[in-house]
């Protein structure tokens, strides 16, 4: 009988780590919103340039497009970002042009790219 009591308790444990870890993993409409802010934040005129500063600039844009009364306010997940943000500085120079011209090319830059894929 215990060993019945520790099969369950173990399958159980189990369930509660799988549920945990599948919850904290972002599902496509995630993926493709920091995308979508990743391809808003490098249009802009006065787009940053560096690491650090799309980073913060993803995250006001992600966090400026909640409004305050929202019953659920997402967090920031700058791990997605960074690699968002990675896959960005991976392209070639004319890709990254490319990607500022509009955020239907944007998005067709990173389709095609390689590395966006290790963001999803």
């Amino acid at each position: 009988m215990k060993k019945l009591y520790l099969i369950l308790s173990s399958l159980c444990a189990a369930l509660i780590v799988f549920l945990i870890v599948k919850a904290q993993q972002p599902d496509t409409d995630e993926i493709a919103r920091y995308q979508a802010i990743l391809c808003f934040v490098i249009r802009q005129p006065d787009a940053p340039h560096n690491v650090q500063q799309l980073r913060e600039k993803m995250r006001q844009v992600q966090q400026g497009s909640i409004p305050d009364y929202a019953f659920k306010q997402p967090h920031f997940r700058e791990t997605l970002a960074n690699q968002w943000i990675e896959a960005y500085f991976s392209l070639s120079t004319a890709q990254q042009v490319q990607a500022r011209l509009s955020y239907e090319q944007c998005t067709e830059v990173f389709n095609k790219h390689p590395q966006s894929k290790n963001a999803t």
